[in-house]
């Protein structure tokens, strides 16, 4: 077994993920077909390697595969990314530039994340899978772990006091936890008002229901407003909580938050997160009509979200309606 071979397999025992042994078969045909590469010299051509390599491999993947899928692409650039890493650590194997460039913030355009993410988001060859897309729980922890990163960065926090493009980053991070933690429209999140924040209690109200923040949360929005309160023109009155640079209400359009997402996951797509979060509330038992009133989502999208988790846990239509029925203290009266 060479080296290349028994460190795949140890990634693959201890990171047992679906369509990570293919993605890693194909990046063994990479190195083997196109970089000439000798398995047993793995650790040393790995000293060299960079985000751009990476990148190199997944072009082979979509040619050699005719691959059309931003999922599978985004799955297999995740899978190199956590292999790397692996191997790096495992094997202290020296690359302080690919060690920074995996672990460096998404906001950072010298990060593997923004650099590939980038990258499959412009490729016209790849595009994304018709029908229910919500997010999976890596891409979740990926967001959370990046929209924490910017945050709670003392750099994007003094930037973006004196720069719009920080203040966009900063508010579109803001806007990703609270949708992953509501599954609310965007068009909702756009009429939250000052009002509705009780951030002394942790608590936020939408659409006449009101919730508990997360305390990291709620020191998230604490942060906000102290920005805000430090850019210049701050003492003019507001209602609305979300606003532009300029103190104006928040665009109708998505695009500073989805280009925020777009750095993270490769997709622009705020429905990805609604629907996750829509899939768990859904898992918990919550009431249709209270989803409904409280993020503002339809029928079609809460239908999709309810036949996926039915699908999750192998319930039948017919089964399903069954057993609730027989549950009904009618059916025993009768």
């Amino acid at each position: 077994m060479s080296i290349l071979e028994n460190h795949i397999n140890k990634f693959l025992y201890d990171r047992p993920v679906e369509g990570y042994k293919k993605d890693l078969g194909v990046f063994k045909k990479f190195l083997k077909e196109v970089k000439r590469i000798n398995p047993e010299s793995i650790d040393y051509f790995i000293q060299g390697f960079r985000t751009d390599g990476i990148i190199e491999s997944l072009d082979f993947y979509i040619r050699d595969n005719d691959l059309t899928s931003i999922n599978t692409a985004r799955r297999y650039s995740s899978c190199l990314r956590e292999f790397l890493r692996y191997i790096i650590h495992h094997n202290n194997i020296e690359n302080g530039e690919l060690r920074f460039e995996l672990g460096a913030p998404a906001y950072d355009e010298k990060s593997f994340t923004f650099k590939i993410n980038s990258y499959i988001s412009q490729d016209k060859r790849l595009k994304e899978t018709e029908g229910f897309i919500a997010i999976n729980k890596t891409d979740r922890d990926s967001l959370i772990e990046e929209s924490d990163l910017t945050l709670k960065s003392e750099k994007i926090f003094k930037k973006a006091i004196k720069q719009q493009k920080y203040y966009n980053k900063f508010r579109s991070a803001l806007i990703m936890k609270l949708t992953l933690l509501t599954g609310v429209k965007y068009e909702i999140l756009r009429t939250i008002g000052k009002k509705d924040l009780n951030l002394k209690h942790d608590l936020i109200t939408i659409n006449d229901l009101m919730i508990r923040l997360p305390i990291n949360l709620s020191e998230d929005f604490y942060k906000y407003e102290e920005i805000n309160s430090k850019i210049a023109r701050s003492n003019l009155d507001r209602d609305i909580f979300f606003i532009e640079y300029n103190k104006s209400v928040i665009s109708n359009k998505t695009a500073t938050t989805s280009s925020f997402l777009k750095g993270i996951l490769g997709r622009g797509d705020l429905n990805g997160i609604i629907k996750y979060t829509i899939s768990e509330m859904i898992k918990k038992g919550v009431n249709e009509s209270i989803i409904k009133k409280f993020t503002g989502i339809g029928s079609k999208t809460f239908d999709e979200c309810q036949e996926y988790v039915n699908n999750l846990y192998q319930i039948k239509t017919n089964r399903y309606l069954d057993s609730k029925i027989r549950s009904m203290e009618i059916f025993d009266l009768l």
